[in-house]
């Protein structure tokens, strides 16, 4: 790193190599029973390699002094990182990504009532991998190579407008306009290739859109309403629209609102809560002709209180509720079936689609601290906490047909889609009681040293599956 004043402009030079390495050999296996297409001939194939990789980085920084009306910043970097696998199963796996940053902010405090920030971030990521390769122990790729897609390249621009403004010295309020414009590239159709015994066809509902905005409005306050700040209020509420959101569970429009307070009358004692209330939809997901609706609600509530009865030791009592719903629509089945039109089974497409997949989840947690600092130099934690989960999924569905045409039988397979029994199969109810112990022992200015030691119970209350007890020392 290197440093230097040029006028009222500070300048750095700063330079990053990191390398790692996986010293440990690459695990191998035979896959038993699902080595179909493949002639492994005595030699496992690889898997779940730990790539060594790279990174080389270069940026150049510049900012004015942080004090006066007007003070700025700016950073440009440069960078790579690359790829170093070293597989023997299927080669050659050589990736690497070229990459840019930028980043820049200005602060403008024209009085002590008003403050004007805008930042800017720019994000570039060009990436590179081998065009083809060849799997040695895949079926009929022994003797041919497999066709890669290009990576996707992917550009992040993000700009940002804040404003506060204090009216007294007990309250401010900000607002703020954020801006994200992502642009990707080779994000089409990716074709496929005649790999045997599977034929391999990249689905089109996964290609990712080429770009996508991303808004933000926001606005908050903080106030302190009493003296030496016993009673403190702040709180926040934003929305936010994705033109395009890139995946069936990305949000289109997002809104939030947050709220926190304290009360610190004395030294003795305290209480404090917060609650956040999120709400998500997206109605723009379509897969086989069907809309996917999204909606999303989650609450998160937490409450705290203090209490410190003599120097050095002090008690806390905290609860959480934390709850989120889910409802989605979801696609039971697709694929097609046979309508005989003698002398020919004609197939047609069908797709069985319903609008009320609904998911559910809850969690209440209690938990009771002790802190005591028994000397300047030794201090301990003792806590227990207990909580409980509950979630289940549950759609609604129960459609009769279209039925795949047997057409070795000569007659319909008739049956029914149904939703029976799928909550009771996929609802969890777990209580789980814990308890945490640890020690901190300051030597000296240099030296310290800590123990912590964890004991939790796990109770499944719907059957046996998650039974059991983890403890762990440290």
């Amino acid at each position: 790193e290197v440093d230097a004043h040029v006028g009222i402009v500070d300048l750095g030079l700063e330079t990053l190599f990191r390398t790692f390495h996986d010293r440990e050999s690459i695990p191998r296996d035979n896959f038993g029973s699902h080595s179909r297409g493949r002639d492994i001939s005595g030699n496992p194939l690889q898997h779940s390699e730990d790539p060594d990789s790279q990174i080389t980085e270069l940026t150049l920084k510049a900012n004015t002094a942080p004090s006066g009306g007007l003070v700025g910043s700016a950073s440009f970097t440069i960078g790579k990182r690359e790829n170093e696998s070293d597989l023997t199963s299927i080669s050659p796996v050589k990736a690497e990504t070229d990459y840019y940053k930028t980043a820049a902010d200005a602060t403008y405090t024209p009085s002590e009532n008003w403050t004007f920030n805008l930042r800017y971030r720019l994000l570039d990521l060009d990436s590179d991998n081998t065009n083809q390769f060849s799997a040695g122990s895949y079926g009929s790729t022994k003797t041919s190579s497999l066709e890669v897609r290009d990576p996707v390249d992917i550009t992040r621009s993000w700009y940002q407008a804040i404003v506060n403004y204090r009216p007294s010295r007990h309250l401010t309020l900000k607002g703020e306009l954020r801006r994200e414009d992502i642009d990707r590239s080779n994000t089409g159709h990716g074709g496929g290739h005649n790999s045997s015994p599977d034929p391999i066809e990249i689905n089109p509902n996964w290609e990712l859109p080429d770009e996508e905005t991303i808004t933000l409005a926001k606005l908050g306050f903080s106030a302190r309403l009493l003296e030496k700040s016993v009673l403190k209020f702040s709180g926040w509420v934003s929305f936010q629209h994705s033109d395009e959101p890139a995946y069936g569970t990305s949000f289109e429009d997002s809104q939030q609102l947050f709220l926190s307070g304290s009360y610190n009358p004395s030294p003795l004692w305290g209480f404090l809560a917060n609650a956040r209330f999120l709400a998500q939809e997206n109605d723009s997901h379509e897969m086989h002709d069907y809309e996917f609706k999204r909606d999303k609600d989650q609450q998160n509530i937490n409450l705290g209180t203090y209490v410190t009865p003599g120097e050095g030791l002090s008690f806390d009592l905290n609860y959480g509720y934390f709850h989120t719903e889910i409802d989605q629509g979801i696609l039971v089945g697709t694929g097609e079936y046979f309508v005989p039109r003698f002398p020919f089974f004609r197939p047609v497409n069908y797709a069985i689609a319903d609008d009320s997949g609904d998911y559910e989840q809850t969690i209440n947690t209690l938990t009771l601290g002790m802190t005591w600092q028994m000397l300047e130099a030794l201090s301990c934690r003792l806590e227990g906490h207990y909580s409980e989960s509950e979630a289940s999924f549950s759609p609604d569905f129960n459609i009769e047909g279209p039925y795949p045409y047997n057409i070795y039988a000569g007659a319909p397979y008739l049956g029914t889609q149904s939703n029976s029994d799928l909550k009771e199969i996929s609802e969890l109810d777990i209580q789980q009681i814990g308890l945490r112990g640890r020690i901190n022992w300051t030597i000296d200015e240099e030296w310290s040293c800590s123990m912590e030691t964890t004991y939790d119970d796990y109770d499944d209350k719907n059957s046996n599956y998650y039974d059991g007890s983890v403890q762990t020392a440290m």
